[in-house]
């Protein structure tokens, strides 16, 4: 191996010693004679070295600035100046940006909002994008609320700020992602906010595009979700998530259940005693709380007591008589009052 002292020293190396990966393009010809007739007329040596790491026994490859390395092999002359780097890709890479051979990159994953417009406007002019609003495209992109979670930049283009299929390589060329990872949402607990991002989300990243997030967002912040143990329990929801797509929910969403209270026995509501029927309410409003959102525990009890002790020989064939009580109990109500409810 070449020395390591060598690494950042200025070196003068015999051209034999040192190889190229690729062969340049004819296109680069004329830069190439153009370099080595400068190089002619000053010396006949480089003042701007070569950058090469050692791959052996006194063995080079050309990092950067192949030009000069080839413009001087056309001259043939048998030394020439490098500064011999570390065989690390990412010192290689640095001194390709650092000779203007590559563009640096921005993180946009993080970048600031002087980052993203200092890097559109580079590109606008140096691609000649005379109708890029380089104003929108910066608000779009640096407000968007996913971008930390962006894993493809093709992601920009459903900001539609006027990057799109045909312009979008030219930013892929600009920008690079570091995505964060995306913490799972307690969907026990998840408010109405938190759950229309996470579907937003979901939505963007996996181009469903058909997926309609209001109706979803509605359906399952309504739904009892504190006693769910599956996130299968979603599809049962009929709000666009099904087998087929369900899995890309269970990457975003994690249950903690509550547990659920034990269900009291059923009693026949003609004969039960007014704390018979409070324990059975608590219990309906604790477990489908959405749906008995408009009842009062204690103003129902009363109510229905009342309501049955008023009734004559004329008996009720059903307990959907109590939706006829000013207490909140509707169809949904009945629906589950029914399971410990008797009438007869």
């Amino acid at each position: 191996m070449g020395n390591f002292n060598d690494i950042g020293q200025l070196k003068e190396l015999p051209l034999d010693n040192i190889s190229v990966k690729n062969k340049p393009n004819d296109i680069f010809e004329y830069l190439i004679l153009g370099i080595a007739s400068e190089i002619g007329k000053n010396g006949n040596y480089n003042p701007v070295p070569v950058i090469v790491t050692s791959t052996g026994s006194y063995e080079y490859e050309v990092v950067s600035n192949h030009l000069t390395y080839y413009a001087c092999k056309h001259l043939g002359l048998e030394k020439i100046y490098c500064i011999v780097v570390e065989n690390d890709n990412k010192i290689k890479r640095l001194c390709k940006i650092l000779n203007s051979e590559l563009s640096p990159k921005i993180n946009l994953t993080t970048a600031s909002r002087e980052e993203i417009a200092s890097s559109l406007r580079y590109v606008k002019e140096q691609f000649k994008l005379s109708k890029f609003d380089i104003q929108k495209a910066t608000i779009r992109i640096t407000d968007s609320p996913l971008r930390k979670y962006w894993r493809s930049l093709d992601d920009l283009i459903d900001l539609k700020c006027g990057i799109n299929e045909k312009n979008t390589d030219l930013f892929k060329n600009i920008y690079e992602l570091h995505p964060f990872d995306r913490p799972k949402i307690n969907l026990t607990t998840a408010t109405r906010e938190e759950i229309a991002s996470s579907l937003q989300y979901v939505k963007e990243q996996f181009k469903l595009s058909k997926f309609d997030i209001q109706k979803a967002t509605i359906q399952i912040s309504d739904s009892i979700r504190k006693y769910w143990t599956s996130i299968d329990e979603l599809m049962k929801l009929k709000c666009g998530i099904n087998e087929k797509n369900i899995n890309l929910f269970n990457n975003i969403y994690e249950l903690h259940p509550f547990a659920q209270p034990k269900e009291p026995s059923k009693v026949f509501i003609l004969n039960a005693s007014e704390k018979e029927i409070r324990e059975r309410l608590t219990y309906l409003k604790e477990v489908y709380s959405s749906d008995f959102t408009n009842v009062d525990i204690e103003i129902a009890t009363k109510e229905i007591r009342n309501s049955i002790n008023s009734i004559g020989k004329k008996k009720p064939k059903a307990i959907s008589f109590l939706t006829k009580l000013d207490v909140g109990i509707d169809k949904k109500c009945i629906g589950w009052m029914k399971e410990i409810f008797l009438i007869e």
